[in-house]
């Protein structure tokens, strides 16, 4: 389906150019105004995403303009007469004449080729060579598709020429039908005909040019982001393993990034909004960066985090490692489905932290620990928004060719989408988890027992019960002798009894139950 679409367009998009540069050449009227007339048909293409689609045009019609007017030049007046009756006459060939005008206006229209061809940018210059051939290649096929239809050879053999090269049929097809339509009728036929052929360059080019019109939101006048970004690039490189540092290394790597966990904590206190570039950039190998240093500086926030915890301030290593949860929320907020699986993982840098320290909260630890994840888990973007942003992203500023493939093989997008919502509810059930085992903390320091069902721990500690991003649902939930089991379904939708998920296997193809494993006390 793919080839059969992709040859579609390409055939026909050619052809349509090739017609357009042979009436350029032998329709009536002045040369210069019908080159000027196909140049401004051109121009139109000038707006695509890919120079290289106007250069490859651009040739084309250049090459079958130039040898239809050089071979028309050398026929008389009483025989370009004859020729658009009844085609080429076998006469006598004569030397081309050109004017001082000519020569002139020649000049005129290869310095606008030129002059446009000198505003392309560099990378763009690069590509001119592949953009010439296939331009080369169609104008010896629009040529081949004038010469079988107007000259004086057996049928069968003009017939055959085209037969070889088949994307000569579609040109010479549609010559022979002009030219045999001396009725109202036949030329209606024309007519509708050269309409079918350029609705798939219409289509296709509709298609190039629209994503332009596509408008993302606007970005934050005060962006945290931009905080972050900052904090971020005054880590030391190369990453530092900050959980295999001794007390008192760590102590001086904190001290050492005291400005950049400042700077970080200014800006988790205001809105923050991933800014995406405004070009194909995302995709050449700098999307990995900004992400890779905010992970770090989120191992840094865990260790500020460990530090207080080594002081025996669990109150506040709470604070410090919400902190490296937070920092995954921001980065994920307002970009693609890559961002929402790198701040996923970022976020299980303080949830794993939060998971070891969670049995030596007191009542007011987890209270104001719950409040601060209900509210970012409201704040944080769905899956279908982020996917949707992905979408019009894509759209606006991936290159067209990548764009056209992934168009005609949707599974690919489809499996992509498929991965990252099941990594992203991955990491949403961990964190709503998380929010049922406070709760959970907190019933149990208050009556010593845990609820029978998880429905009791609202209103007293939730003040609405968080669903199972899988199943929309709640969570699994069992009393037990002692202590109790809590898990989400996992994207399989299927209870395994807390069975934990496969390692090493796809996000959306793991079979078991996403487990939160946490150490209760006594």
């Amino acid at each position: 389906m793919f080839q059969a679409t992709t040859l579609a367009v390409l055939v026909t998009t050619y052809s349509l150019v090739g017609l357009v540069a042979v009436w350029g050449a032998l329709g009536r009227g002045h040369w210069f105004g019908r080159v000027a007339a196909v140049l401004l048909f051109l121009s139109a293409w000038l707006a695509a995403p890919d120079y290289g689609i106007w250069v490859a045009f651009l040739v084309q019609s250049m090459i079958v303009i130039a040898a239809l007017l050089f071979v028309r030049s050398l026929r008389t007046p009483a025989e370009r007469a004859l020729e658009d009756e009844s085609g080429p006459a076998a006469r006598p060939r004569a030397r081309p004449k050109f004017t001082l005008s000519d020569l002139l206006l020649l000049t005129l229209v290869a310095g606008v080729v030129i002059s446009i061809l000198a505003w392309a940018r560099p990378d763009m210059q690069g590509q001119w060579l592949s953009s010439v051939v296939p331009g080369v290649v169609y104008a010896i096929i629009t040529l081949t598709a004038v010469w079988a239809t107007g000259a004086r050879r057996k049928l069968w053999v003009r017939l055959a020429t085209l037969v070889v090269l088949f994307p000569t049929c579609l040109i010479g097809g549609w010559l022979w039908l002009a030219r045999a339509a001396r009725s109202r009728f036949g030329r209606i036929v024309a007519a509708t005909s050269l309409l079918l052929m350029a609705a798939p360059p219409a289509a296709f080019y509709w298609w190039l040019v629209a994503p332009r019109f596509l408008s993302l939101p606007a970005p934050l006048k005060d962006n945290g982001i931009d905080d972050l970004l900052r904090a971020a690039k005054m880590v030391n490189r190369p990453a530092v393993d900050v959980n295999a540092l001794s007390d008192d290394a760590l102590a001086a790597y904190l001290i050492q990034h005291r400005e950049a966990l400042e700077r970080a904590r200014a800006g988790l206190a205001r809105p923050c909004q991933r800014r995406l570039p405004a070009d194909a950039s995302y995709w050449q190998g700098n999307s990995l960066d900004e992400p890779q240093m905010l992970r770090q500086l989120a191992r840094v926030l865990a260790a500020a985090g460990r530090l207080q915890l080594l002081k025996g301030n669990h109150r506040e290593a709470a604070v410090r490692y919400f902190e490296a949860v937070r920092l995954g929320e921001a980065m994920m907020h307002g970009g693609t489905m890559l961002d929402a699986q790198l701040g996923t993982a970022s976020q299980m840098t303080g949830l794993e932290e939060l998971r070891k320290i969670l049995p030596q909260l007191d009542s007011a630890a987890c209270r104001e620990l719950a409040a601060r994840l209900a509210e970012l888990d409201e704040r944080q973007e769905t899956f279908d928004q982020i996917a949707a942003r992905e979408v019009i992203y894509y759209k606006k500023y991936r290159p067209w060719g990548e764009r056209w493939i992934l168009s005609q093989v949707p599974e690919m997008f489809e499996e992509s989408r498929r991965v990252s919502a099941a990594s992203f509810n991955r990491g949403l059930a961990i964190l709503r988890l998380f929010r049922c085992h406070l709760a959970l903390r907190e019933y149990w320091l208050a009556r010593a027992a845990y609820p029978d069902t998880l429905a009791k721990l609202s209103p007293p500690f939730l003040a609405e019960l968080p669903s199972d991003p899988f199943s929309g649902g709640a969570f699994v939930y069992r009393r037990l002798p002692v202590g109790y089991q809590l898990h989400s379904v996992g994207s399989d939708g299927i209870d395994d009894g807390g069975r934990p998920l496969s390692p090493g296997v796809s996000p959306d193809k793991a079979k078991g139950d996403v487990v939160l494993d946490v150490s209760l006390p006594p």
